[in-house]
């Protein structure tokens, strides 16, 4: 498992040098979705069964959380994510997404969760920019 969390956390680092902060946090967190639907310990680890997928990787340029939260951060600083929105609620998407895996695995389907998703997470034209509620 460690070797999995590692190549997310290169995988965030890569987005995050390669993209602008929305796109990197979106591209991001469809690549959780989707690593977590082939990979079941990991799913469990999201969901808070089992695994802690935190506590794998205890260095911090390997930690998942920091990671997570510097993507979060960055979208919402340049305006493209919700202010509202914590890495709680963003697990918990994703939690979500990983659900309509239980009826079978349907790439469609996930996909249309991804995409729900990221249109919620989206902030609105117009939306104020302010200091709240950034990163839980």
């Amino acid at each position: 498992m460690l070797h999995l969390v590692g190549g997310i956390v290169d995988k965030a680092r890569d987005l995050s040098a390669q993209n602008d902060p929305g796109s990197a946090f979106f591209q991001f967190l469809a690549h959780m979705v989707e690593q977590a639907a082939v990979n079941r310990g990991l799913a469990e680890a999201m969901s808070g069964a089992g695994f802690d997928v935190e506590a794998v990787a205890f260095r911090p340029e390997r930690s998942l959380g920091a990671v997570e939260s510097e993507l979060l951060t960055r979208a919402q600083q340049a305006g493209v994510v919700r202010r509202d929105i914590t890495r709680a609620d963003v697990k918990a998407l994703l939690v979500g997404c990983l659900a309509r895996e239980r009826q079978g695995c349907d790439p469609e389907a996930r996909q249309r969760m991804i995409d729900v998703v990221c249109t919620g997470l989206r902030a609105e034209p117009g939306t104020p920019v302010g200091d709240r509620g950034l990163v839980g």
